[in-house]
């Protein structure tokens, strides 16, 4: 299901001084989705969307391009791993909302899970490329099917640097 920019959803409440000179909280309840075939053709595809709405969510420049390389090392690690031994490869999913200081994404696939390979001498660098990069970072299985899939969830301080 390729849910699009149409599901760039919600309410957005601007930063406001208050007459007794406080600060409100700038947040959004907006939400990001977009699910994509795991085709390399595809990663910088959902890469440039969740730039886009990060962008629209107030994130720093040198934050969204933190954004770029994570993202696009998470997606990239699903179309080499995920469906690795599959004819026809599943679906990618980047999903995403703000927090009050932090941008919350989400990086999610149904295939294989996170497995060692036989023919690989290890881990890569992407992971820690992507723990670099963003402020917190976890795997898990994702459970989205019958197999055990990987969500990779990152989180991007919106920080003025």
């Amino acid at each position: 299901m390729n849910t699009g920019p149409g599901s760039r959803q919600g309410l957005r409440q601007a930063a406001a001084t208050r007459g007794d000179g406080r600060q409100e909280a700038d947040y959004s309840l907006q939400r990001f989705s977009e699910t994509r075939a795991a085709y390399a053709a595809n990663v910088p595809v959902l890469r440039r969307a969740l730039i886009s709405f990060a962008k629209a969510q107030g994130t720093p420049a040198r934050t969204l391009a933190h954004i770029g390389l994570a993202v696009g090392e998470a997606l990239n690690n699903i179309v080499m791993h995920a469906y690795r031994d599959e004819l026809d490869p599943g679906c990618m999913t980047v999903n995403a909302h703000r927090e009050l200081t932090h941008l919350a994404v989400a990086v999610i696939d149904d295939g294989r899970g996170f497995e060692p390979r036989s023919d690989s001498p290890g881990l890569g660098l992407g992971m820690q490329v992507m723990a670099t990069l963003a402020a917190t970072m976890s795997v898990a299985p994702a459970h989205t099917s019958d197999r055990p899939g990987t969500v990779v969830l990152m989180s991007f301080s919106l920080a003025k640097a």
